[in-house]
């Protein structure tokens, strides 16, 4: 079983956010490729568009982000070096663009050039997108055997991170020295996976899918249900369950609250969404931002937040052992 924090990008395709060339056959590092580079780059400039720090030069064509936001990749590049190194550059927000060549100045590109650049660039989105739906595929697979191997969380002996947490392993099954959260989709069908080690480390299944999943507390999808409990992780959405005796839901991190709430609406969609924000210092931070946000966007929602002592960082499974009289 291959864990890790995020998903790899597919590694047959080209970086991209970054477009490091560390897979280039073209050589870089050599004076030539550095003045090619550095040419480039000067070229884009003059254009209004500034390029990644480190830039490939393998003739496929890298996005990248020309906002604050990482994943705004609007930007664009493409360049292929030889005996007439050439390429082309551009922003899709801003609608600038140009393209290179090292034996001319740059040029503006014309209305059929930028179709060209947008239908390839269309088909290599398909083409990653396909990549990744067969290797969610496989990791979905890895996951449910995993899933099946696995026995009660509640055996004895008491695991660790459960035993501090003064939680029941409400819906996790244990594997040799983890914890296994199943992650499902809409429909019931386990997905992917994380796992808690004992002194609370947190992995998800490498490659697997994590967008719109979540662990269900205390229910499973097609059960009847009317409200259902929301938190990022499986910690604090057992506690809320516990606390408020109503069945809740992992979403993992405050990016997947969104996602997983909507993935629950489209299978519920008059159930009404109660939003257990995590308080995250002070005016609440990110935890209470997000799920302030995804209450709004799928409507039928509210949402709650723990009193934390001393405005400090708190979730409710720090009010269920609050409650519980544990340190």
């Amino acid at each position: 079983m291959s864990l890790r924090h995020d998903h790899e990008p597919p590694k047959r395709e080209a970086p991209a956010r970054t477009g490091v060339n560390s897979r280039s056959n073209n050589r870089v590092g050599t004076q030539r490729d550095t003045n090619t580079l550095q040419a480039f780059r000067e070229a884009a400039q003059g254009h209004g568009v500034t390029l990644p720090e480190l830039l490939s030069a393998d003739g496929l064509i890298h996005r990248f982000a020309t906002s604050k936001r990482s994943s705004d990749l609007s930007g664009w590049y493409q360049l292929t070096e030889g005996e007439e190194s050439h390429g082309a550059f551009g922003c899709w927000r801003s609608g600038l663009s140009g393209k290179w060549c090292a034996r001319n100045r740059g040029q503006t590109l014309s209305a059929s050039e930028l179709r060209k650049i947008q239908f390839k660039m269309e088909a290599q989105r398909r083409e990653e997108l396909r990549i990744f739906a067969i290797r969610h595929a496989e990791k979905a697979l890895d996951m449910r055997q995993t899933w099946a191997r696995a026995t009660d969380a509640d055996a004895l002996p008491v695991f660790e991170y459960l035993d501090k947490k003064q939680l029941p392993g409400l819906g996790l099954r244990r594997l040799r020295d983890l914890l296994l959260i199943p992650l499902f989709d809409e429909n019931g069908v386990i997905l992917s996976g994380q796992t808690i080690s004992a002194d609370g480390q947190k992995r998800f299944f490498a490659g697997a899918r994590k967008k719109g999943l979540f662990c269900p507390v205390s229910w499973l999808p097609g059960d009847l249900i009317t409200e259902l409990l929301i938190a990022e992780g499986w910690s604090t959405a057992c506690a809320a369950h516990l606390l408020f005796n109503v069945p809740a839901v992992a979403a993992t991190d405050a990016g997947n609250l969104l996602p997983a709430a909507r993935s629950i609406r489209n299978r519920y969609p008059g159930v009404k969404l109660i939003f257990c924000a995590d308080w995250d210092g002070a005016a609440g931070g990110i935890g209470l931002a997000a799920a302030s946000a995804a209450a709004f966007a799928v409507g039928n929602a509210r949402v709650i937040k723990p009193v934390c002592p001393d405005d400090a960082h708190c979730d409710f499974a720090d009010v269920w052992l609050q409650n519980r009289g544990a340190e």
